[in-house]
Order: structure tokens, then sequence, then C-alpha cells
């Protein structure tokens, strides 16, 4: 059975802060190499530069994810005060706790339904 987990946000950059974001995501990404988190990162913008951003994270498992947390929220606290979410998905088999730790952070938790 696989356990990866995927967060897909659709983020709404607040007015201004786009530098600020895109520098936060970079120190993110290095935080992330640095300490050898297995996420992947991919970041969408629309080249009329629109002020929505998505991105997807592809967490080996909710493991990872929790390191992702541990490690990274400072960073992570840093960037969402450059957005507002619009929706906050997390794709994935999650445990009771985490997926409780999730819906509190805004996000819906969709645990998979067929694995191919």
């Amino acid at each position: 059975m696989r356990e990866v987990v995927q967060v897909y946000l659709d983020l709404e950059l607040v007015a201004g802060k786009d530098t600020e974001f895109e520098s936060t995501m970079r120190e993110l990404a290095d935080c992330v190499s640095q300490n050898s988190i297995p996420v992947v990162f991919d970041f969408y913008r629309d080249s009329a530069g629109s002020s929505e951003v998505f991105a997807v994270e592809t967490h080996e498992s909710e493991r990872s994810l929790a390191r992702y947390f541990e490690v990274a929220g400072p960073i992570l606290e840093r960037a969402r005060a450059c957005v507002r979410p619009n929706r906050v998905l997390v794709l994935g088999d999650l445990s009771q706790t985490m997926g409780a730790t999730m819906v509190t952070m805004g996000a819906s938790v969709v645990p998979r339904w067929l694995q191919g």
C-alpha cells in the first residue's frame, strides 16, 4: 500500500507580498533539502500575474509530513502571513490525530478511495 500524502493548496497572495512569499518559499525549499525531508514541491501561477498561486506538495508518508511541520514550522508561519488560503486539500490516509490537526489548520482531509 502506498503511503504518499499530497497537499493541494489554492492560495491568494496578499497585496504587496509577492516577493516576500517567493523568498520564503525558496527558504522553505532550502530547509527541506538541508534536513533531508522527503517532500517534493510544485508551484503554479498564471503568467498574466494573477494573485492566485497553486502548490502541490508530495510527501513520502504521514511521518514525512509531520517532520516537515516540525522542522519548517517557523518558515511556514511566515509564508502564511503572505497568503489567504482559498482551499487546502490533504489527499491520503492519515491517522486520526494527524487528520484532526490538518482540519484544525483549515484543511479538508480526503482519504484514498481507489488505488492504482
